[in-house]
C-alpha cells in the first residue's frame, strides 16, 4: 500500500467550515489506479453506531495527492435542538456527529483489496455551526474558545435583559461534577453567590437555561433590586470551564414585545426581544369560485351570488424593529452588529404561549448604520409560516392538551 493520510480534520471542527482529508500517494502509475474511501459517521445520540454514509472514488492529483472534502456530507447529519425553556440543560447532541474514513487503492490487478482502517483510531467530532471562511483557519475558533472559555454565542455581555425574557448559552462539554456558579450584585452594593452540581455526562453540546425567571435570580437575591447577574461553569475543583457572562436587569417598563429566538452561527441560541415600534399585517390568499344557479323560493330571505369563495387563509407579518439596545458599557455597535446572525439563520423561532413556533426572516437586507449614528437599533421582518383559514386571538392562551385515551 503506497497511501498515507497526510492531513485530516482537526480533533474538533465545524460542519460549516471547511471539513477535509488529504492522502499522498507514492506509486500512481498503476492501470486504473484510483483511491476508494469510505465515511463512516455516529450520531450522538443513543444506541448509535458508526456507520458508512458514503463510498468515495477518488482520482490523485498528478503530484500522488488526493484531497476528500465532505463537511456538506458531515453537515446533514446534524440538525438543531431548540432549548427547553422550562429545564436547566437540554442535551444537544443532535447538533454534533463523530467521523472517520477508512480507505483503500483499487487498480485493475487489486479491485477488492481490504480497506486501510488505521484512521479509525482517530474519530473527530463536527458541531453544527461555523465562522466566516475569511476568519477560517483549521481549528482557530476552538483555540480561541478554549483560551478565553467563551460560550457559544457572539452575542456581548453586559447588555440590558428583563427579567422574563427567556436567555440561553451553549457549551461544548461533559463530566458529572460540574457547577454552575451564579453571582448576583444588588443595588445596594452587596453580593449573592450560588453553586449547583449539573451533570454533562450524557453529552457533550449543551444548552444552558439562563433566564433570570428559570434561575430565581430575585429569589436568591431576597427580592431586592439588582443590578446584574454573572453565570460561569466550573469543574468540581472550582477550576474554570467557562468564564462569567454578565447581564444587567433592565427595570424599564415594556408593554408590547416579540420574544425570538434563533441558532447562531457558532450552533448556540440567541434570543432577542422585538420592543421597538411593530406593525402587524395579514396577508390573505383568497380564492374565488362560480356561483350555481339559485333553486331558493322567489321570497327567500337570502341571496346567493354570481361568485363565492373557496377557501379565504391568512398568514401573519410583522415589521419593526428592536428597539434601540443599551450596555452597561456602552458599547451599542456590537450587538447590532451580531444582529446580522438573524437574516442568515435557518432556524428562527417565536415564543408563543410558552412554545417555540417557527417562523421565517422575509426582509432581503437591511442598512444598519452611519458612521455618525450615536444610537444603534435593527429593523426585522418576519412572517408565522402558517396559512389558516381559522381566527384566534393572540393573548389567549391555550396550554398545552391533555391525553385521556387508553390505548
Amino acid at each position: 500500500m503506497s497511501t498515507s493520510v497526510i492531513e485530516r480534520p482537526a480533533v474538533v471542527c465545524f460542519t460549516k467550515n471547511e471539513i477535509r482529508y488529504v492522502f499522498q500517494s507514492t506509486d500512481i502509475t498503476a492501470v486504473g489506479f484510483y483511491l476508494q474511501v469510505e465515511l463512516y459517521v455516529k450520531e450522538l445520540k443513543p444506541g448509535s453506531v458508526f456507520v458508512p454514509v458514503k463510498t468515495f472514488n477518488l482520482k490523485p492529483n498528478s503530484d500522488g495527492k488526493t484531497y476528500l472534502y465532505i463537511n456538506d456530507r458531515i453537515d446533514t447529519k446534524t440538525s438543531y435542538v431548540l432549548p427547553s425553556v422550562q429545564y436547566l440543560t437540554t442535551n444537544a447532541n443532535l447538533q454534533a456527529v463523530q467521523f472517520y474514513v477508512l480507505f483503500r487503492e483499487i487498480t485493475a490487478l487489486t479491485p477488492d483489496p481490504d480497506f486501510i482502517e488505521t484512521e479509525s483510531a482517530k474519530v473527530r467530532t463536527a458541531l453544527k455551526g461555523g465562522i466566516e471562511k475569511q476568519k477560517f483557519s483549521r481549528n482557530n475558533y476552538f483555540n480561541y474558545q478554549s483560551t478565553n472559555k467563551l460560550f457559544f454565542t457572539w452575542q456581548p455581555q453586559n447588555r440590558f435583559v428583563f427579567s422574563n425574557e427567556n436567555l440561553f448559552l451553549a457549551m461544548y462539554i461533559t463530566g458529572a461534577n460540574r457547577k454552575l456558579k451564579i453571582t448576583i450584585k444588588k443595588l445596594n452594593g452587596s453580593t449573592v453567590n450560588n453553586e449547583q452540581t449539573v451533570d454533562f455526562s450524557a453529552g457533550i453540546f449543551w444548552h444552558l437555561n439562563i433566564s433570570p425567571g428559570h434561575l430565581n435570580i430575585s429569589g436568591l437575591a431576597g427580592g431586592d433590586p439588582i443590578m446584574y447577574y454573572e453565570v460561569s461553569i466550573t469543574d468540581n475543583a472550582g477550576s474554570l470551564l467557562y468564564n462569567p457572562y454578565r447581564l444587567y436587569l433592565e427595570y424599564r417598563p415594556l408593554y408590547t414585545y416579540y420574544d425570538l429566538g434563533f441558532h447562531n452561527s457558532l450552533g448556540g441560541f440567541d434570543t432577542v426581544r422585538v420592543k421597538g415600534d411593530t406593525t402587524w399585517s395579514i396577508d390573505r390568499d383568497i380564492t374565488e369560485i362560480e356561483g350555481a344557479l339559485s333553486l331558493d323560493a322567489f321570497d327567500s330571505s337570502r341571496k346567493l351570488g354570481e361568485v363565492g369563495h373557496g377557501y379565504i387563509t391568512k398568514r401573519d407579518t410583522y415589521k419593526g424593529d428592536i428597539g434601540f439596545i443599551r450596555t452597561a458599557d456602552g458599547s451599542m455597535k456590537t450587538p447590532q452588529e451580531v444582529m446580522v446572525e438573524l437574516l442568515i439563520s435557518i432556524s428562527i423561532w417565536q415564543l408563543l404561549d410558552t412554545r417555540w413556533i417557527q417562523v421565517i426572516g422575509v426582509q432581503r437586507g437591511v442598512d444598519l448604520r452611519k458612521s455618525s449614528d450615536k444610537k444603534f437599533s435593527f429593523p426585522i421582518e418576519w412572517a408565522i409560516p402558517f396559512y389558516n383559514s381559522v381566527f384566534t386571538p393572540k393573548e389567549i392562551n391555550l396550554g398545552i392538551g391533555t391525553e385521556t385515551e387508553t390505548y
